[in-house]
């Protein structure tokens, strides 16, 4: 290689090890910064009463530890003004709890034993706050899970909106989180790289590196509290935690023994039988002595003790090695990234045993430490592998593609430089996708054009038939994974359909390979015009990319379902309260429209005679009802059994046929609701205002409707 595309390459590893820095402190920073919104807005925790002692305390300091190791009850008096949908959220540490406001229980909390022990780790509570608790004491009695009473601890209390809650929180751990499933993304490819491509023993064994960074990933990604937060999976994610955290040290070692020349097999069977007892040890205290795994910290510290002791031994062993016998080994970036490791997983060992908790859990300065290492030892090991090709432009370009495939958050930004990157780099006049639209066609998805290149005027080529073409061709994928087709009578044998569009966009060639996802085919990559003796290659390589273009297409929509399930009632599928913010804000200026109020009749009297299954039924048949007429972009539930609609209808005659229209069919369900519709004409109304007349409009029906009961809400 040139000497000034070694420096190039140089340049662009340094570029990156900042760029992970950057984001790992950018991580902890943006933690820090939704914490103190948290104190500095909504925050709970001063001014508690132990009713044992008397004492008022910061309830994020109370530790059953500290109260004899039974159950501590602490006491606070609720603000004299609660506004609705005011919840009292906070986060438990291996707590059993009861939640009492003037002696009424209001919530209890608790775990089965897992396969760690009794602890569950984390969990994140949110309870429902009602207006007539304004001035009343609550009361809080948890105590620790495990036998000793130890360790059973609440922690960051505050008074605030749920949602809120949770979004903030999980503003907070997003950015960790991310960075931890990129360091999971880049275990799956380094395993499918080591999968696929050629490889020497000599050469440093990627499937043990990916191995690691996937486990080091998932570990890292259960610690932040997200999958806690947003899903609920306390205990998944406390068994995760521990699998992961004592698996993750053998492929390390495995990975760093493939590095060295020297190969020396005692090393390799000392790292497998370190662990191999380090898991028999802790099953055997877990089933046998029925003792929890969160009393053996001691057992797993000697365990990293002697894998760090292990790895020295063999690290200075192959470097005297090495020395002995005249072999070079540059290692400035494996050197340097244990150096870091190391430093960032003493640093969270040492915080974890003085007992600080950070919002993202306990690995945050090693999460940094392992982006830094992975993207170093994945740069040194695919170097190591580059400098063995005889194709430099081939592998050049498989470095490139693996910079997009982690590098951009967005993976609509990755898709299109994927794409743009694999044409430009082959000479090709267009590269594309295609994705499976599930009415019998595949929609041309993504695409990209050389500048030089004649785009088709004539042939539509938007869409293609999956019967005829892609069902056809499906043996093909099959056998070769690939498909190079030229204008050429070979083709119009194979498939007409296929012939015919290379014919009619006057192609010389085209090459496609098939994206599948569990045996189907969901799409199609491929490209045109590609130089007849680069053929071959490019379709090697484009069956390779594949993969790649699957997985982020997956990404794409799991990105997609999360920021709609951000805006959708996951019950009802109307929007929900955020998006009614976002909609009045974007239609601030219209005029005129129709403004609605509804709450459900008889709710709370159906979930207490038959249940709150059919409690849901009402809420989805309501809200069916409205979405039917008015749209399910312009309709909000804003709570239990309270719902918001806009019309934005020409005139009032055509409003009020819609509300009779909603009635009507709210009525042919054999449900009932309370509805208040205001017209507004006026733009500048306000908009507090109008919904203050239909709130009112509303519950004037509602009083009707309950005439004569004692509690409205049956």
């Amino acid at each position: 290689m040139h000497k000034y595309m070694q420096s190039y390459f140089r340049f662009k590893y340094f570029l990156a090890g900042i760029i992970a820095l950057l984001m790992g402190l950018a991580m902890m920073l943006t933690t820090s910064f939704f914490d103190k919104e948290r104190v500095a807005v909504s925050d709970f925790s001063d001014g508690w009463t132990v009713e044992s002692t008397g004492e008022t305390v910061m309830a994020d300091l109370v530790n059953t530890t500290d109260y004899g190791c039974g159950t501590v009850t602490i006491t606070k008096q609720l603000p004299e003004n609660i506004q609705l949908y005011t919840g009292l959220c906070f986060i438990s540490n291996n707590s059993a709890m009861r939640i009492f406001v003037n002696g009424t229980q209001i919530y209890g909390y608790d775990q089965p034993e897992n396969f760690t022990g009794r602890g569950y780790g984390t969990a994140y509570h949110t309870i429902n706050l009602r207006p007539e608790f304004a001035g009343q004491t609550v009361r809080i009695e948890f105590r620790s899970v495990f036998r000793n009473g130890k360790g059973g601890r609440i922690r960051m209390l505050s008074l605030e909106k749920p949602q809120e809650y949770r979004n903030r929180l999980a503003k907070g751990q997003l950015l960790p989180f991310n960075i931890s499933v990129g360091v999971t993304l880049i275990g799956f490819i380094l395993i499918f790289f080591r999968i696929i491509m050629p490889y020497k023993k000599s050469q440093p064994n990627l499937f043990y590196l990916g191995i690691n960074a996937f486990t080091t990933g998932v570990w890292l990604a259960v610690d932040t509290g997200f999958l806690r937060l947003i899903m609920g999976a306390v205990i998944v994610s406390r068994v995760a935690d521990y699998v992961c955290m004592h698996l993750w040290p053998l492929p390390l070692i495995l990975f760093l023994y493939s590095m060295t020349k020297q190969r020396k097999a005692l090393f390799r069977n000392l790292t497998l039988a370190f662990a191999a007892v380090d898991a028999s040890f802790f099953v055997i205290m877990r089933y046998v002595f029925d003792i929890d795994m969160s009393s053996l910290t001691w057992a797993f510290a000697i365990y990293i003790m002697l894998m760090i002791v292990l790895m020295t031994v063999m690290l200075i062993s192959d470097a005297n090695y090495c020395r002995k016998h005249g072999v070079y080994r540059d290692r400035k970036l494996f050197n340097l990234g244990i150096v870091l490791l190391a430093a960032c997983g003493l640093t969270d060992m040492l915080i974890y045993l003085s007992g600080v908790r950070s919002v993202t859990g306990r690995g945050s300065f090693s999460r940094l430490g392992f982006c830094v290492f992975f993207v170093l030892m994945a740069i040194e090991a695919i170097n190591s592998w580059v400098s063995e090709q005889t194709n430099i432009s081939r592998d050049r370009f498989i470095n490139k593609m693996l910079r997009f495939a982690v590098s951009a958050n967005d993976p609509e930004v990755r898709i299109r430089a994927i794409i743009e990157s694999f044409g430009a780099e082959f000479g090709a006049d267009r590269a594309y996708i295609y994705e499976n639209r599930h009415d019998g066609t595949f929609h041309n998805t993504y695409e990209w054009f050389a500048e030089d290149a004649v785009r088709p005027d004539t042939v539509n080529v938007d869409d293609i038939p999956y019967v005829g073409l892609i069902d056809e061709l499906s043996g093909v994928f099959k056998a070769e994974h690939r498909l190079i087709a030229e204008n050429n009578e070979e083709t119009r044998k194979l498939n007409k359909v296929l012939y015919d569009i290379i014919h009619g966009l006057r192609l010389k060639r085209l090459i496609v390979a098939p994206l599948e996802l569990n045996g189907e085919i969901i799409g199609v990559f491929g490209v045109d015009n590609v130089p007849r003796d680069e053929a071959g290659e490019v379709a090697e390589l484009i069956w390779l990319m594949s993969y790649f273009v699957t997985q982020l297409l997956l990404q794409r929509d799991e990105k997609r379902d999360l920021v709609r399930y951000s805006y959708v009632d996951s019950l009802t599928g109307a929007r929900n309260r955020r998006a009614m913010g976002e909609f009045e804000q974007k239609n601030a200026d219209v005029s005129p429209y129709g403004f609605i109020m509804c709450d459900i009749n008889g709710l709370k009297r159906l979930n207490d005679i038959q249940g709150h299954d059919a409690g849901d039924m009402l809420i989805i048949d309501v809200a069916h009802s409205f979405i039917d007429v008015l749209g399910e972009n312009n309709v909000f539930r804003l709570g239990g059994d309270e719902f918001a609609a806009y019309s934005l209808a020409d005139s009032k005659e055509e409003f009020e046929a819609q509300v009779e229209h909603v009635r009507a069919l709210i009525k042919a369900k054999g449900r009932s609701v309370s509805i208040g519709a205001v017209y507004v004409t006026d733009a500048a109304a306000d908009r507090k205002d109008i919904k203050e007349e239909a709130d009112s409009l509303m519950y004037k029906e509602k009083e009707e409707y309950y005439r004569g009961r004692n509690d409205r809400r049956r």
